[in-house]
């Protein structure tokens, strides 16, 4: 039993940092995209590699954005769904230890979907800064 709330109060730990961190990169990235769109002069002479990037960069940012919101949106569903089966195997005298609850497979495609488009998108944006300010 003790090992058994150990491993539960880690797991709990360790999603709620995923999620922190999922938050976190989601702060960071939707200013960004804005900015990143917003401070674009159409004045400005862009080479072919640099709006190749920039139009990388913005879809990369997107999708990381939309990945992260369908990860937070999975552990809303997901704590619903444990509140509703935990409340049904407590008005069928079942223990908790029969209480499953599946996420979708579209969710955790989500979870992977955000780790990458993340390193991706600050590798776009680090190489849009470099191809525009340093060449």
């Amino acid at each position: 039993m003790e090992h058994h709330a150990a491993y539960s109060k880690a797991n709990i730990a360790s999603r709620e940092a995923v999620f922190s961190w999922i938050r976190t990169v989601l702060t960071i990235l939707t200013p960004s995209l804005v900015l990143l769109i917003g401070l674009q002069n159409k004045s400005d002479e862009l080479s072919t590699n640099e709006i190749g990037v920039l139009v990388a960069t913005i879809i990369s940012f997107s999708f990381t954005i939309l990945a992260g919101l369908l990860v937070l949106k999975s552990e809303s569903i997901g704590q619903l769904e444990l509140r509703n089966a935990i409340s049904k195997a407590y008005d069928n005298n079942q223990p908790l230890n029969s209480v499953n609850v599946n996420i979708s497979f579209i969710y955790s495609a989500a979870e992977k979907a955000f780790s990458i488009f993340s390193l991706l998108s600050i590798v776009l944006v680090t190489t849009f800064g470099i191809l525009k300010f340093v060449t």
